[in-house]
């Protein structure tokens, strides 16, 4: 009843490379200021216009952070799922974060996803009917043994179990919420096996 949540594996070039701070990261763009800085001026000093290509090294590192904020934006609108860009400084950091919260994420995920898996495949095996359903009271699953008891069909998945249970009993408690999820279910079952299904 539920596909699995895909979990794409890293890719095998990407260094897995754990900074101790963000002061670590900060350094590279710094370290990259630092050099269009000297270079302009240099360049500047010999040709006298200094000012001039101190601030064209200036517009320079504008520029490649914008570049980089650009390579962050379209990862993360177009491809969060596929290995992010290989970017320095600051935005590495960022995208560091982000690709390692969401792999964590992803692997929970399947855990979960797994978990769900082998418990319905354990209720699937049960004589016992069972149904799931959500806090709207909408049908999300069912056993065979549950389908073959209240006649539920795949297009009833989404369905409100009070059309299809219909004791006065039965709805006065899910009207109050007096139950909770599995004494609805235990309630629902035992109605329809002790009064039959309406």
């Amino acid at each position: 009843m539920y596909e699995p949540y895909p979990v794409p594996e890293l890719a095998r070039d990407i260094k897995q490379v754990r900074y101790s701070s963000l002061w670590t990261f900060a350094k590279q763009d710094f370290r990259l200021l630092a050099f269009f800085l000297i270079i302009a001026s240099l360049i500047g000093f010999g040709i006298g216009y200094f000012w001039i290509c101190i601030s064209l090294a200036f517009l320079l590192f504008f520029l490649q952070q914008m570049r980089s904020l650009y390579l962050v934006n379209d990862w993360i609108s177009n491809r969060p799922y596929d290995v992010p860009p290989n970017l320095h400084g600051i935005w590495g950091a960022l995208l560091f974060n982000v690709y390692r919260s969401q792999r964590q994420e992803r692997i929970v995920q399947a855990e979960m996803v797994g978990l769900i898996d082998r418990a319905q495949s354990s209720l699937v095996a049960l004589d016992e009917a069972v149904m799931l359903i959500d806090e709207n009271h909408q049908i999300e699953w069912w056993n065979p043994a549950a389908g073959k008891l209240l006649g539920i069909q795949p297009l009833d998945r989404g369905r409100n179990i009070l059309t299809i249970l219909r004791q006065p009993s039965f709805a006065f408690h899910v009207s109050t919420g007096a139950l909770v999820a599995d004494a609805r279910l235990y309630f629902a079952i035992h109605s329809v096996t002790t009064c039959g299904a309406p």
